[in-house]
């Protein structure tokens, strides 16, 4: 990583965070409950750190840091969720058509989330595209062309690392 991604990036997931979930609470888990949730997380990080790499840094290396520029924090979300938005409207899937039905997670883990902080989020995640619009608007710093190539690029990495853990 770049010095400048390491110091000015609050939300750079390390390396070493998800590898952590992953030696601790994937390899070797029998529950198959806790196994799926956690190898589910371990995931969700490893994207999340690709995201801020592959597009966050690009834009604030270009443009400026978020933190120091609330509209183009506010621009790029806005641009980010639209094209999500647009996605859902224009895509089927029975994934997310469950999760809507889903009432809220009763498990007791991850022991670092307070008892109920899981299903607050799904349901702010529900609210969230449950009714989402979508518009066609101009893009400035992300377009759906940039996601679409995100996509691709985060599949493939995200395929080799769960080879090279011997998940699949």
């Amino acid at each position: 990583e770049s010095k400048r991604q390491s110091q000015n990036l609050s939300f750079v997931i390390a390396p070493r965070l998800y590898n952590y979930v992953f030696n601790n609470y994937v390899k070797g888990e029998k529950d198959i409950k806790k196994y799926s949730f956690f190898l589910g997380y371990y995931i969700h990080l490893f994207v999340d750190r690709f995201f801020a790499n592959e597009v966050f840094v690009p834009i604030e290396n270009k443009y400026g840091l978020f933190r120091e520029n609330e509209e183009l924090s506010r621009t790029v979300k806005k641009e980010k969720n639209n094209i999500d938005f647009l996605y859902v409207k224009n895509h089927t899937s029975p994934t997310l058509e469950l999760f809507y039905t889903y009432d809220g997670f009763n498990e007791n883990y991850p022991k670092w989330y307070k008892n109920g902080q899981i299903t607050w989020q799904m349901g702010n995640i529900k609210s969230l595209y449950k009714n989402c619009e979508g518009a066609e608007m101009e893009y400035k710093y992300l377009t759906p062309f940039d996601m679409e190539k995100f996509h691709e690029r985060v599949f493939a990495a995200l395929l080799n690392e769960l080879e090279e853990k011997r998940i699949i």
